[in-house]
């Protein structure tokens, strides 16, 4: 008696038939997240500080968006090569050490301090750190599904 096998169609979905477009995807939505944030608390900046305040809350973005981008793509990367948890771990302390950095900068430069750079940092940080879970854990259950199936 022969073993009936299944044959499945193949995938539709753009992600997997281009290795790198989730990795692109998911770091044009972190931009286009962190822009859509800073013009939202713009008013709130210019309204408190002045133009001042603008510049700590764009430095504030631009950390944030750098540190969201640089931790998603180790994140990402570190998906298929190593085990989820240490590429998380990994993405998550790249994700924290550069504005963590900076708030001991600013700490030092009192005109960031005094327009309140480390409140839009820590707002920053937190819209980065929500967006990037839930662009992530997508990929980790595709990883874990792709993972089941072949091993």
């Amino acid at each position: 008696m022969k073993k009936a096998t299944r044959v499945s169609a193949p995938s539709n979905d753009l992600s997997s038939r281009l290795p790198g477009f989730r990795l692109i995807h998911g770091t044009l939505l972190l931009v286009a997240l962190m822009v859509v944030s800073f013009l939202l608390a713009s008013p709130v900046a210019y309204m408190t500080a002045g133009s001042a305040g603008l510049v700590a809350s764009g430095i504030a973005a631009a950390v944030c968006t750098l540190a969201g981008i640089a931790g998603f793509v180790i994140s990402q990367m570190c998906l298929h090569k190593i085990d989820v948890f240490s590429g998380l771990l990994l993405g998550v302390g790249v994700r924290m050490f550069l504005p963590l950095a900076s708030v001991f900068l600013v700490l030092w430069h009192r005109p960031l301090l005094d327009n309140g750079m480390i409140y839009y940092l820590l707002l920053y940080y937190l819209i980065m750190l929500f967006a990037d879970i839930a662009i992530i854990l997508p990929s980790i259950a595709a990883s874990h599904e792709v993972q089941r199936t072949t091993g």
